[in-house]
């Protein structure tokens, strides 16, 4: 089932989006490190995570939430 945009994002300015394959269970357990949702949340968690020891600017509404 594919779910409409606004019941997916919750619309923050610079909102990184990528499609999961699965329903909620799958997506939001991973059946293992080399479940493709997995990888593709990991990244990017990795990635801003990165992003902000570095001091680089990310979206004030992001950084609030960690």
């Amino acid at each position: 089932m594919i779910v409409p945009e606004r019941s997916a994002t919750l619309g923050y300015p610079k909102e990184i989006r990528h499609g999961l394959d699965g329903d909620h269970f799958g997506i939001a357990k991973y059946s293992s490190k080399n479940d493709p949702n997995y990888i593709t949340v990991s990244t990017e968690l990795h990635e801003l995570i990165t992003n902000i020891r570095k001091g680089k600017q990310v979206s004030r509404t992001v950084a609030e939430t960690l």
